[in-house]
């Protein structure tokens, strides 16, 4: 909602942080990390939503870059592979795609290789596990850089992995 979207910019530090959030414990019980990520979301939805009043606001865009900026600086790395893996390419690609051509050019280059943790080789692609979900990452990336051909590989390796069963 706009009312709490004004509250993340309101309350946002001037380096792209919020009060509130541990970044430190990067423990598999801690993490509150996931927070930052789902604040940057949120403000991306209210960005391209026609009837928030936040709408093209490039008020806003400036602190979406200046919080995704916040955490490709520190490069948060939990000790729990999923978010590596999977949470976190998933929370920064999700704001990639939205923001477009609103984000830094600078920032996407820092972005990139975080995102690229969520890969085919990746541990947690294994067949049978999270290999639709981490090529479901990748294939957003390929989308981000523009890269037609890996998204199509990518597609392949899924559509692959799909199983039907009765």
């Amino acid at each position: 909602s706009d009312d709490e979207v004004a509250i993340l910019c309101e309350t946002m530090r001037e380096d792209g942080s919020w009060p509130g959030i541990n970044y430190e414990d990067v423990s598999n019980t801690g993490f509150e990390n996931r927070y930052h990520l789902e604040n940057m979301r949120e403000m991306s939805l209210a960005f391209n939503e026609e009837e928030s009043e936040f709408y093209q606001s490039e008020e806003l865009a400036d602190l979406i870059n200046r919080a995704l900026e916040f955490w490709c600086v520190h490069d948060f790395f939990c000790e729990n592979w999923w978010w590596n893996q999977i949470g976190t390419p998933t929370g920064l690609v999700t704001v990639l795609l939205i923001m477009d051509n609103h984000i830094y050019p600078e920032l996407k280059v820092l972005a990139l290789p975080i995102i690229g943790r969520a890969n085919l080789d990746a541990s947690g692609a294994r067949q049978g596990g999270d290999r639709i979900k981490v090529g479901g990452i990748a294939a957003k990336k390929g989308l981000v850089v523009g890269d037609e051909e890996q998204f199509g590989e990518i597609m392949k390796v899924i559509n692959e992995e799909i199983k039907f069963t009765t």
